[in-house]
């Protein structure tokens, strides 16, 4: 009979615990998003306009090329953030259009490319979403003379 005293009182505190932990998080949800910095909505440039780079020549390249990343604008970048991305290594190009995710307040994010220190021909292509924050997406590399693109994060929608 003690046992199960001590079992319902036990339940019993749980249950007021988690009624007082819903509330406090009510209220720490509220405080949190209260305290999201404001972001800076990016307004998109017109169609093929250069909006992110980064170039490395090649080293020993008699024709002085280069290593280099390419961000442009296209007819849709501004609807529903899709950008051209050149990719040069050398007479090796390549050219695709990717789209960047969109982020709080439905806002196009702004695309930035940087250069990878720990690789001779590499780029990290990524957005800053509005907070100055680098948010990474894609990486570049070149191995071999050939150019590799990879995804190496996704990001979903962000629904309000």
């Amino acid at each position: 009979m003690k046992k199960i005293a001590l079992l319902v009182l036990s339940v019993a505190g749980l249950m007021l615990a988690s009624c007082g932990e819903e509330n406090n998080g009510a209220d720490n949800q509220k405080t949190q998003q209260q305290t999201l910095p404001k972001l800076n909505v990016w307004t998109v440039p017109a169609k093929g306009q250069k909006v992110a780079d980064y170039s490395k020549a090649i080293k020993d390249d008699l024709n002085k090329s280069k290593f280099e990343v390419i961000i442009s604008t296209t007819d849709s970048s501004a609807a529903n953030g899709t950008f051209k991305i050149d990719l040069n290594y050398g007479a090796n190009q390549n050219s695709t259009d990717k789209l960047f995710p969109k982020w709080y307040e439905n806002n196009v994010v702004k695309p930035i490319v940087k250069g990878i220190d720990s690789l001779e021909y590499g780029a990290v292509i990524g957005f800053d979403p509005g907070d100055g924050s680098f948010q990474e997406l894609y990486q570049v590399t070149v191995k071999d003379k050939e150019i590799k693109f990879q995804q190496t994060k996704m990001y979903g929608t962000q629904v309000n």
